[in-house]
């Protein structure tokens, strides 16, 4: 969850990142991105450097970070980077790192690596990081469930994505790097989570959904999710049901050839994919 709430905060940690603010856990941080930043930067720190990652961050970021006494890097004013073709480049004042390798498939994630840099120049003095170190990090990062994709006859997608912000970059990596293929989604999620803006976020790119329920206390139903894009206007063809292994074969066994197999929702529904399908990673 992260914030003022989150167990984390227990602890005064040398510096304090905030990658990206969006709508999510509204019923412990709010439900628009000003209440939602106010909790963020409840784990700024006095006399410690923050860190923002999001480059149109809410007035409440700068304004806790004053309060508090934190000294405040917001991307694109004190830090900047640049992405071109499979390199990207990064700078703050005079440093200057170039030629970086792009950290997996999906370009936000440069932009949570330049957070990350801008983290480790601000502890520079009393724990250094060659540049050496940091190419080798970013040449082999891995994540698993964020935009993993598994190649074969058919392709297959991992990606815990759950609230309609991580759905639109979802979106667009499926258009960067699947354009024209089809693409069979199976979505399934947590009860508190804003289903009819996640989905419909993601209805423009898909061409066959599958809408699974999540057996968990906190799991909605198929039907639920089926109930919440009801009144969107979506021409595409829907199928439901009410157990994730009934959807990953049914996923299994409609996709021919070429195709593109999307699951996402929650980590619960990637996890349990890497289960079923036995994919190593």
């Amino acid at each position: 969850m992260g914030g003022r709430l989150d167990a984390v905060n227990m602890l005064d940690a040398n510096v304090a990142i905030i990658s990206t603010i969006d709508l999510d856990h509204e019923q412990w941080l709010g439900n628009n991105r000003e209440d939602i930043a106010r909790e963020k930067s409840g784990i700024f720190r006095a006399m410690r450097p923050s860190v923002c990652g999001d480059l149109n961050p809410p007035a409440a970021i700068r304004e806790v970070a004053e309060i508090v006494g934190s000294n405040l890097y917001q991307a694109g004013i004190d830090f900047q980077y640049k992405i071109s073709g499979k390199t990207w480049s990064w700078q703050s004042g005079t440093r200057k790192y170039q030629m970086l390798p792009v950290p997996g498939k999906a370009d936000f994630q440069v932009q949570n690596a330049a957070t990350i840099l801008m983290a480790l120049n601000t502890m520079a003095e009393n724990f250094p990081v060659s540049q050496e170190a940091i190419l080798n990090g970013l040449a082999k990062f891995s994540m698993p469930g964020r935009f993993q994709v598994i190649y074969g006859e058919k392709t297959m997608v991992l990606d815990v994505a759950h609230n309609p912000q991580s759905a639109m970059i979802l979106r667009q990596n499926i258009a960067k790097y699947f354009n024209q293929r089809r693409i069979i989604m199976v979505v399934a999620m947590l009860m508190d989570k804003n289903h009819e803006k996640f989905i419909s976020e993601l209805i423009p790119c898909v061409d066959m959904l599958c809408l699974a329920g999540l057996d968990t206390d906190r799991g909605a139903s198929g039907e639920d999710l089926e109930k919440a894009i009801q009144p969107a206007d979506i021409d595409t063809e829907v199928v439901v049901f009410d157990r994730l292994h009934q959807a990953y074969t049914w996923s299994e066994t409609t996709a021919l050839p070429g195709d593109v197999v999307v699951i996402t929702g929650s980590f619960i529904t990637v996890g349990k994919a890497i289960e079923f399908f036995n994919i190593e990673y």
